[in-house]
């Protein structure tokens, strides 16, 4: 199992094992987390958060937003900031992309050893 999923679910498996508060309690300080890091790292949330208390702590505490807002503010909010709508965009425009066959097959007239992938297309 990847060691990125052990931690989480870790802390899933004996949260729950503590009984209904407890998963409330974890649910509220996940959110706390979450907003806390938003406003942190993502310009778009900074200022969407910044009349919110310092512990928010239930979602209905969180301001309504909307796709189209979030699209016109996209590089503010996208958490990994080297994405930006510009770069998105192209990367969806590109025909080549939009071409590629949807199942991804082993390569096994490659001659490999199993770490080789080529599309097939269906």
């Amino acid at each position: 199992m990847p060691e990125h999923l052990i931690g989480p679910i870790w802390d899933a498996w004996r949260t729950r094992r503590k009984g209904v508060s407890a998963i409330a309690q974890r649910q509220r300080a996940r959110l706390a987390d979450m907003v806390t890091h938003a406003r942190a790292n993502l310009p778009y949330y900074r200022e969407l958060y910044r009349d919110l208390p310092d512990l928010v702590e239930r979602a209905e505490e969180l301001p309504v937003t909307d796709k189209k807002t979030l699209m016109a503010c996209f590089d503010d909010w996208c958490v990994d900031r080297q994405i930006t709508l510009e770069r998105a965009q192209a990367f969806a425009d590109d025909a080549y992309r939009r071409a590629l066959p949807r199942q991804i097959h082993p390569a096994d007239d490659i001659g490999h050893d199993g770490d080789a992938w080529r599309f097939r297309g269906r």
